[in-house]
C-alpha cells in the first residue's frame, strides 16, 4: 500500500515528530481494533527495526506508562481493602519507588512522554500526585 509506505518513509526521516506520534497512534490501534492488530503490529514493528535509537526511547516510554497503569491497577484494587490515609501512603511510596527504580536508571535520567517527544520527565513529583476517584 503506498500510503502505508510513506507513512513508514516519514516516520524513519522524522522520528521525533512523526515517528513519535506513529508510535502512540499505533499502539493505541493495536489495542482498539483487533481486525488490523497484525497489520498495526508489523508496520509499529518495520517502524522500529529501521530505527533503534528512538525504539530505545519509545521503549522506555512505553515502560514508563505501563508502571504508571500497574500503579494504578493496585491503588484501585487496594481501595477496597485500605482507608484512604493507607491507600495514600502506599500510593506515595510506589511513586517514590518508580522515581528511585526508573528514572535513575534511563540515559540522561529522562524520559520523553508519550503526549509530546518536546517534553522530558526526569521524576515524578510525588507530593503533587493525588488520588482521584471516578464515579
Amino acid at each position: 500500500n503506498p500510503l502505508t509506505v510513506l507513512l513508514l518513509e516519514r516516520s524513519i526521516q522524522y522520528p521525533h515528530s512523526i515517528g513519535h506520534r506513529m508510535y502512540w497512534l499505533l499502539q493505541n490501534e493495536i489495542t482498539c481494533d483487533p481486525q488490523h492488530t497484525e497489520r498495526f503490529g508489523l508496520l509499529l514493528e518495520a517502524m522500529l527495526v529501521f530505527h533503534p535509537a528512538t525504539c530505545a526511547e519509545l521503549l522506555y516510554q512505553q515502560e514508563l506508562i505501563n508502571k504508571i497503569q500497574n500503579l494504578a491497577e493496585v491503588v484501585v484494587y487496594s481501595s477496597k481493602k485500605m482507608n484512604s490515609k493507607e491507600l495514600n501512603r502506599l500510593y506515595t511510596h510506589r511513586l517514590s519507588e518508580l522515581n528511585e527504580t526508573f528514572f535513575h536508571y534511563l540515559p540522561n535520567n529522562s524520559v520523553q512522554l508519550p503526549i509530546s517527544p518536546k517534553i522530558h520527565v526526569h521524576s515524578l513529583l510525588v507530593d503533587q500526585c493525588k488520588i482521584m476517584s471516578s464515579k
